[in-house]
């Protein structure tokens, strides 16, 4: 646990839980606590350090990322820590070196692994996709001694460890290629980063944010696991997936049973479709929402979703037409507009090409606000249902952030294409974007 150095106000130490954030702690130390001895400081604490997670067996391996800007950005630079509870004078290790942008972490119930998420890219920290590189630390040792970058030019969505089972160790990974979830099964083979092999795909993607393991109490072997976990897709909203990874003797599935679960109602009725264009010489991808129960007219308006970011991961789920979490597309879906999200250059999941594809050229034409044109282009001109139907003086624009500058950009670049434009919370200046973002690629 970490224990926050007494202040003006109050001679008692805040204990942080794990996960929680010591963002704002002038100075910290790690402690541990037995009932005979009380809290013993055993490490300092960096400055600006969170997101702490513990193993959860017997020895006991702390790990976190500290930021290296006080002020807050969007290129999230920073470096990963570790220490070693166990040892006789346990000490704070450096993980990292220029990790560029950090992101999660997870470590195996003994300790000896750790999944750590970074780009180690100090230039384009923003505009990188972030590696996953797995660490082995073995009991015993004082510092790792094993690495593996698994995955990169990919955006991750999710990653954990299951429990222990025996001499296995498992963990999923969930990544996106382009709009598609994929999850897939690791197994470590030794105590060894290099020995890390994926096994296979799993056909539902895992979705939520944790996933449960149950292992079999039989009083005779084998034993057998079973994990449990929050899937979505294209053409199903959100549900429950229980998959069997098999026993000591035999191997896992990768078809899991799934169960509905209770959902809003009309979230059936709205459908999300996976549309891909050419512009520039490139592959654009987008989302296209509508209602189809009762269905919806051919000449509905037509309401073009800017995203912000513009780095960050779209997933082509059913439940995206549901949502109402930050932009209310359910209710505009519902009311009979369509809703198009163009994934335009600057949107991760598609490599680090295309994420780095709108530096220098922000909100122009032959960029990403070309990229958008080009998708209603392509409704009107090719789209076998909506094709002769994209009527200007039916279409809007919107977007928050990066997507109010766009929409800002379109208005004044394309006022004809638009019947009207609602920038949310846009900003003006790149150069001002570069400057508090973090990446001085920008601009």
């Amino acid at each position: 646990m970490i224990v926050k150095a007494s202040n003006t106000g109050s001679s008692a130490p805040l204990i942080v839980r794990p996960g929680q954030s010591i963002l704002q702690t002038p100075s910290a130390k790690f402690c541990t606590y037995d009932a005979a001895n009380g809290f013993r400081a055993v490490a300092d604490a960096p400055r600006l350090s969170e997101g702490m997670i513990v193993s959860k067996g017997r020895r006991r391996i702390c790990v976190w990322h500290a930021w290296l800007n006080e002020v807050p950005e969007e290129a999230e630079r920073g470096e990963f820590f570790a220490i070693d509870l166990d040892q006789a004078n346990p000490a704070t290790l450096c993980l990292t070196q220029s990790a560029g942008r950090v992101g999660k972490s997870a470590i195996s119930d003994c300790g000896t692994f750790t999944l750590l998420q970074a780009n180690f890219s100090n230039d384009r920290p923003i505009t990188t996709h972030m590696k996953l590189v797995l660490l082995s630390w073995p009991s015993g040792d004082s510092k790792p001694s094993g690495k593996r970058i698994l995955i990169e030019g990919k955006h991750i969505l999710w990653f954990g460890f299951l429990p222990e089972f025996g001499e296995i160790q498992d963990f999923l990974v969930t990544r996106l290629e382009g709009v598609e979830p994929r999850t897939s099964l690791w197994r470590i083979f030794s105590k060894d980063a290099s020995s890390a092999k994926q096994l296979l795909e799993v056909t539902k993607p895992v979705m939520s944010r944790s996933v449960g393991s149950i292992i079999s109490c039989s009083s005779k072997p084998p034993h057998s696991r079973t994990v449990v976990f929050g899937t979505e897709e294209a053409d199903s909203l959100p549900s429950l997936s229980v998959l069997s990874l098999g026993s000591e003797n035999s191997s896992p599935t990768a078809v899991p049973q799934t169960f509905p679960l209770p959902q809003p109602d009309g979230a059936a009725d709205l459908k999300v479709e996976k549309v891909m264009y050419d512009h520039r010489g490139a592959k654009v991808t987008a989302l296209l929402m509508e209602r189809h129960n009762p269905p919806c007219p051919c000449d509905a308006p037509l309401l073009v979703n800017a995203h912000g970011g513009p780095a960050i991961g779209v997933v082509h789920s059913q439940r995206m037409a549901s949502d109402q979490t930050r932009y209310p597309l359910r209710h505009f879906l519902m009311a009979g507009y369509r809703v198009f999200l163009p994934l335009f250059r600057g949107t991760l999941g598609f490599g680090d090409d295309w994420a780095q594809g709108n530096i220098g050229s922000q909100g122009s034409l032959k960029g990403d606000l070309g990229d958008i044109l080009a998708g209603l282009d392509f409704l009107q001109n090719k789209h076998p249902r909506l094709a002769g139907t994209i009527d200007p003086s039916r279409t809007a624009i919107f977007g928050g952030s990066y997507g109010g500058y766009m929409t800002i950009r379109a208005m004044v670049e394309q006022p004809h294409r638009f019947a009207a434009g609602v920038a949310l919370y846009g900003f003006v200046h790149n150069r001002w974007m570069t400057y508090e973002g973090g990446d001085f690629t920008w601009g």
